[in-house]
């Protein structure tokens, strides 16, 4: 009986699910010249969070950030936003947001949302988040601990044709 009720603690702990915050979608593939966005999306996994800081580097000579939005996140609270924003010459965006006047949420939701324009030709860009300069705080100011952190990854690829083409031919086997 010991036995089991262990085994149902362990198997309860190791299903528990801690904090995240993420680039979603995780991978996207954008052509030369294209904008797109990601979002900074948090699921708080029931902490109740009342601020995020976050620092994302880029690779500055595939991508150009050209804008960034708050999201839902701490809709209905009066907010702080801190950090540099963006910086295109370094590659990163620093961004924090901290409600003031007391509250908290613990509900997933959309942080930020970040738009972004293909400058390379060709290649892969991680959208990393620095493990030390992104966090969760809760009403306390005290850092939500266990927070996981999902980057993600952009590949560019060489511009589209201006136009369609249409290809045709003929198609021979050896065989006949």
């Amino acid at each position: 009986v010991i036995i089991v009720g262990i085994m149902g603690i362990l198997i309860h702990a190791a299903s528990a699910s801690s904090p995240a915050i993420s680039v979603e979608p995780p991978f996207q593939t954008v052509s030369k010249g294209e904008n797109f966005t990601v979002e900074i999306y948090i699921d708080p996994a029931g902490n109740k969070t009342a601020g995020a800081a976050y620092l994302l580097y880029f690779n500055n000579t595939l991508l150009n950030a050209t804008s960034l939005t708050p999201g839902t996140f701490f809709n209905g609270y009066d907010t702080l936003t801190t950090g540099e924003g963006i910086n295109n010459t370094a590659g990163w965006i620093d961004y924090g947001e901290y409600i003031t006047g007391g509250g908290w949420v613990n509900n997933s939701g959309t942080f930020t949302t970040i738009t972004f324009q293909a400058i390379g030709e060709r290649g892969i860009s991680e959208l990393r988040f620095d493990k030390e300069w992104t966090q969760l705080s809760d009403p306390d100011s005290n850092e939500i601990p266990n927070v996981t952190v999902n980057s993600g990854t952009v590949e560019t690829t060489g511009a589209q044709p201006s136009s369609p083409f249409l290809v045709y031919g003929y198609v021979s086997y050896e065989n006949g």
